[in-house]
């Protein structure tokens, strides 16, 4: 998928005299507090996340595949205004981003790393400007990269999931400078000695050789029922491991390169975990577990949207500290993916829920509430709110209890 030089340099020109993406914004939109827009280009697009840039515009970090059959992608960056009107249109050109993985910072910052052959490491600012974008040779091939973090000392570390039949490791912790310079790696003790892990994600350090870390274990890659499992690991040794869903009766979709199981940090430095269960009959579920700093399960909760299936795809906290959810379910016969937001209080209980079409084909990636009580959502469609592609980029934001209402 390697262009040239000449074709890059027109794809540039194209960009610049036209704006990047196409967006149709009526002055009855622009009025209004709610709205739906897209962004169709030529290919096919994903949404991986949407935050709030300094100016109250919106900022969108993607991909889009290079044909649409393929995983090979490039990252894009969308900055719109808070109209949703694009202002500037970002790419940033790999080989191989099999799936990038989109971390927020504390600071308002993203970085993000790519898995398996283009290893990247990219930092972009709450803006959308490019801090760093770095090229690191992998351990393997195979290596599937976590989501990064930054660390009290300012280093860059996340984990890589290949090794996940030796003897003694499921993976490596790899370690960048603050500019993004590769330091080294260091490895993933294995938690339970016979039981492979299918994906290992770092999501807090205390020093430079005590980590904490979650996975999914299960006998085989795509068999068996998987158990979740939660890891604090001090100079290469296991110091404590929870099952955190250790009765988990049901079987998972597939986790490999696009893995389900997701995490955020709350004020108080929890762990939310959340992800998508198989049960009997094919029907999936969300499932939501939280987890102390202490390593102690607090309560796990089924989260059923759609009658046919439900499928949570990021959980961000809402300034009163409770939960809101966004993903896609399935509710009609013809199992239309249906975007959804709902949204739970500290315990998991169910506040409200919202389904946003019952016809057209679309899902959630990323949703947060702003400042002033609205929600807005970013997500990839196939003709909800005029989407035209395979997969287009769109964003819907709404009022401050979820709602959609016409325009007038």
């Amino acid at each position: 998928m390697k262009k040239s030089v000449h074709t890059l340099w027109i794809y540039f020109v194209v960009i610049m005299v036209f704006g990047g993406c196409k967006s149709d914004v009526t002055p009855k939109q622009i009025n209004n507090a709610n709205f739906i827009l897209t962004y169709p280009l030529d290919k096919d697009q994903k949404c991986y996340t949407i935050s709030q840039t300094d100016d109250q515009g919106f900022l969108i970090i993607g991909s889009q595949d290079e044909e649409s059959v393929s995983d090979e992608n490039d990252i894009i960056i969308l900055k719109l205004d808070k109209q949703g009107r694009i202002q500037r249109t970002n790419y940033i050109l790999g080989d191989s981003f099999n799936i990038p993985f989109v971390a927020p910072q504390k600071d308002g910052s993203f970085l993000i790393t790519t898995s398996s052959l283009g290893s990247r490491l990219v930092k972009i600012d709450r803006n959308g400007n490019i801090l760093f974008n770095t090229y690191f040779e992998p351990i393997s091939i195979f290596d599937y990269y976590s989501y990064p973090l930054i660390t009290e000392t300012g280093q860059i570390i996340f984990s890589s999931s290949f090794e996940r039949y030796s003897a003694n490791s499921i993976g490596n912790f790899h370690i960048f400078n603050t500019s993004g310079q590769y330091i080294k790696y260091t490895n993933v003790s294995k938690p339970v000695s016979g039981i492979p892990s299918d994906y290992t994600c770092l999501y807090k350090t205390e020093d430079t050789a005590t980590y904490y870390f979650y996975g999914l274990e299960r006998l085989g890659f795509t068999s068996g029922i998987p158990k979740i499992f939660v890891a604090k690991q001090v100079n290469n040794i296991i110091k404590k491991l929870i099952k955190v869903d250790a009765n988990n009766k049901y079987n998972n979709n597939f986790v490999g390169f696009d893995a389900e199981l997701r995490h955020i940090i709350t004020t108080d430095g929890s762990l939310l975990l959340y992800n998508t269960q198989l049960e009997p009959g094919d029907h999936s579920i969300g499932y939501i577990a939280l987890v102390n700093s202490n390593l102690i399960k607090l309560w796990e909760k089924e989260l059923r949207i759609g009658s046919n299936g439900t499928f949570p795809k990021e959980v961000s906290i809402c300034p009163d500290g409770n939960y809101l959810v966004c993903g896609y379910c399935k509710s009609d016969q013809n199992l239309t993916s249906q975007p959804f937001a709902c949204k739970l209080n500290n315990s998991g209980e169910l506040i409200w829920s919202k389904i946003y079409t019952n016809t057209n084909s679309g899902q959630f990636n990323s949703g947060m509430q702003l400042p002033d009580g609205s929600f807005v959502f970013g997500g990839t469609t196939n003709g909800f709110g005029g989407g035209k592609n395979l997969n287009d980029i769109f964003i819907l934001k709404t009022d401050k209890n979820g709602e959609l209402k016409e325009l007038e």
